[in-house]
């Protein structure tokens, strides 16, 4: 089985790490992701496009308040 997960990752001077934000049984809808997103306190919705078609990561051009950068990947699980 494959699910979906979202990550948030804090671009600061001292890193904090990968924190978990989410998981999805497929892949998110914009709607879903968007959701997600707004618990998060973030209210730009090209980052939900971003996310979708790139996977998130850094976004170009980088800008000094894009310091939370979204992952979204596609892992399997070790249960069989």
């Amino acid at each position: 089985m494959k699910v979906w997960i979202l990550t948030s990752e804090h671009n600061e001077c001292n890193q904090h790490g990968e924190y978990f934000i989410a998981w999805f049984k497929t892949k998110p809808s914009e709607k879903e992701l968007w959701w997600v997103l707004q618990e998060e306190e973030e209210d730009d919705f090209s980052l939900v496009e971003h996310i979708l078609k790139n996977g998130g990561g850094r976004r170009k051009p980088y800008k000094p308040t894009n310091e939370v950068w979204y992952n979204l990947r596609q892992i399997k699980s070790s249960n069989k």
